[in-house]
């Protein structure tokens, strides 16, 4: 490379734009996505919403509001809702833009704010999430309590809750989270699980944990029935009549934590996650699929020994897509119904959205590497095609020379196959001595991915001159069941407790620029449990 470029800095890093998770155009021309991007003198960001043509044309900016987040299409292409908050807004609210651009319209006008957006089927409305007093019945009563706690005096609470706090949010105030339903026309919402009792998780609720059916009449929700909310609960899986809010739990016998459910396109099926947590704390889950006339149950591909996430029904109803973790890769794959293991649709690096055009020929995904930062891409549902359709952040990383990056194994405890991710300094030079950086990830049960961190960048590190190792130890996860519980109960212990032997192979140490997709599929046949 030319001595010209120099290695990232902080600088760099805190200058690169950050793209979100992409939603489509229903003819699958156009995708947008939330850019966020930061100004150190100031020390504030500002996101906005893009447009990135699926052929690779120019993009082109089409909000100018500081905090523009979650944009989502509508069905039949008119509008994408998004949730922001601008000059005159205490919290959220949905606005709606056209796509041609203009300026945008706020929908609602809630005191507590709305997030977690999904359109029902047939455009006319939006459900959103909602933190709200349950026992207040009126938007306009929601307000004045709003306006009550603002206004008082005394800030602390009392709560006997035995999980009070999560992360920087306190759960002491009343409020739980419900879902909503704004009508496009008039912007009037109404709460759609007022009386029932129910509401979502509180642990950061989004909307992956409830769904709308294909004929807009129910919803399907993941809810805590025990008397208080716990992390670790089981939660279970309960339908709610849009028009009435009688409800039915589908999963009550299930004794799994059943989350994120997913209705089939024809509204056949509902698909969902569900964990043992019960047996395993740190269960990596398995894919559910109801037959919802006969109430029939069953596992899908019962031999994949890897977690799932993201799930979105394929447009011909007869696959599911879902992001799948495997080998410090986060990828996009489809299974069929009757299918024993999922194919790949899109395997290297790690995505962390994807859309589909309504015909379901192509599909608009994110993804990252520990080379680059998240960029948008355009598939085929089969995988083919594959082209970049934005470069925000060309010109700046043009400008800056990267670490290569490899990809080892190495013997563990045991002779346990262990992978390690390794990047080296830019102009790295094997004949000399250069000091070793162990980043250590966290959880203890996640794993270092060929992916892009904004705080621990593995880059940035190689970039002063060390040459940074990044260890998937036992206990990660992305390589099965059994791998993540050889540290249970042995976390920080020199010579763990014996345990069976993990079914787990690995491919040999690869450059990332050529071997990627190949291990991926060499991986393909050790997914599933021996």
């Amino acid at each position: 490379m030319p001595r010209s470029k120099r290695p990232l800095s902080v600088e760099d890093l805190w200058a690169i734009k950050r793209i979100g998770p992409p939603t489509l155009s229903p003819d699958g021309r156009l995708a947008c996505a939330a850019v966020t991007a930061y100004d150190m003198e100031k020390n504030e960001g500002r996101t906005e919403l893009w447009l990135f043509p699926t052929d690779g044309g120019r993009a082109k900016r089409l909000t100018s509001g500081d905090k523009d987040s979650e944009p989502t299409w509508s069905p039949d292409g008119k509008w994408i809702a998004f949730a922001a908050k601008r000059k005159d807004d205490e919290e959220p609210q949905i606005y709606l833009i056209a796509p041609d651009g203009g300026e945008a319209r706020r929908l609602t006008s809630v005191a507590n704010g709305a997030a977690g957006l999904r359109w029902f089927p047939d455009s006319k409305r939006i459900a959103f999430i909602c933190w709200v007093w349950p026992e207040l019945a009126t938007e306009k009563a929601q307000a004045k309590r709003k306006k009550e706690r603002k206004e008082a005096k005394v800030k602390a609470y009392v709560s006997d809750r035995a999980e009070y706090r999560f992360w920087d949010k306190w759960l002491t105030d009343g409020r739980a989270p419900h879902i909503l339903a704004a009508d496009v026309a008039t912007g009037r919402a109404r709460d759609l699980l007022a009386g029932t009792g129910f509401a979502l998780q509180p642990w950061e609720p989004n909307a992956e944990l409830y769904d709308i059916s294909p004929d807009g009449r129910e919803i399907a929700l993941t809810v805590d029935l025990a008397p208080e909310p716990a992390m670790m609960n089981e939660t279970d899986i309960v339908v709610v009549s849009v028009a009435t809010g009688r409800h039915r739990t589908l999963t009550a016998q299930s004794g799994l934590q059943d989350s994120s459910p997913r209705y089939s396109p024809d509204g056949r099926y509902l698909a969902w996650n569900a964990y043992n947590v019960k047996r395993a704390f740190n269960d990596q889950g398995r894919l559910i699929l109801r037959e919802r006339r006969s109430g029939r149950t069953r596992r899908l591909a019962p031999r994949l020994d890897r977690a799932t996430t993201k799930l979105d029904w394929a447009k011909d109803g007869k696959g599911i897509y879902f992001l799948l973790e495997d080998r410090g890769r986060h990828g996009l794959y489809r299974l069929g119904l009757q299918d024993s293991l999922p194919t790949s649709v899109a395997p290297s690096g790690t995505i962390s959205g994807f859309a589909q055009s309504r015909d379901g020929k192509r599909i608009v995904f994110d993804r990252a590497t520990l080379s680059h930062p998240a960029a948008l891409f355009a598939i085929g549902s089969d995988g083919k095609g594959e082209r970049a359709i934005e470069s925000l952040n060309r010109t700046l990383l043009a400008r800056a020379q990267l670490g290569t990056v490899r990809e080892f194994t190495v013997k563990g405890w045991r002779g346990h196959p262990v992978q390690v991710w390794v990047v080296y300094p830019p102009r790295f030079d094997p004949t000399k001595k250069w000091p070793l950086l162990h980043s250590i990830h966290g959880g203890p049960h996640a794993a270092h991915v060929d992916g892009w961190h904004f705080r621990w960048n593995l880059q940035v590190f190689a970039g002063q001159g060390y040459v940074v190792a990044g260890v998937n130890y036992h206990g990660s996860s992305g390589f099965g069941q059994a791998w993540l519980e050889t540290i249970t109960g042995d976390y920080g212990a020199s010579t763990p407790t014996p345990r069976p032997r993990p079914t787990i192979c690995c491919a040999r140490a690869t450059s990332i620029a050529t071997g990627s997709r190949r291990a991926a599929a060499a991986m393909a046949a050790t997914w599933s449990r021996t």
